[in-house]
């Protein structure tokens, strides 16, 4: 065996081949109780990995009459009771920031976004259908 080892791995691989065949070693002799304890944690990491946040666009309502329309182009509208502001936005890494069309560099509003809300302040925001 050793003399096949050495005519096909090259002395710089053998540790690759040493690893990888105690690793199929391992996976052929646990039983199969353990192979299944395993594809759930390996399956389970994955999904929490892939977690997502809420799609932005879209209109979103809060209790005190106040609604954002955010639009793909970067542009949004807040209606806050009789008043209308024309914005943009910025969307990274779960924060949303809000800058008024009149004061393009100064942060009007900043929130938080979760799955199905946004918190802006004390204002949550729900998408609205």
């Amino acid at each position: 065996m050793m003399d096949l080892l050495k005519t096909f791995v090259k002395p710089e691989q053998r540790s690759i081949f040493y690893f990888f065949s105690f690793i199929f070693w391992f996976i052929i002799n646990i039983g199969d109780r353990m192979k299944k304890i395993i594809l759930l944690l390996v399956v389970s990491l994955l999904l929490i990995g892939c977690g997502k946040e809420a799609d932005l666009i879209g209109t979103w309502n809060s209790n005190n009459q106040s609604t954002y329309t955010f639009n793909e182009d970067g542009t949004c509208q807040k209606i806050d009771n009789v008043d209308i502001y024309q914005c943009t936005y910025e969307k990274e890494n779960g924060v949303v920031n809000i800058y008024l069309k009149n004061k393009p560099n100064e942060v009007y509003e900043s929130g938080q976004i979760n799955s199905d809300r946004i918190i802006i302040g004390s204002t949550v925001y729900k998408k609205g259908e």
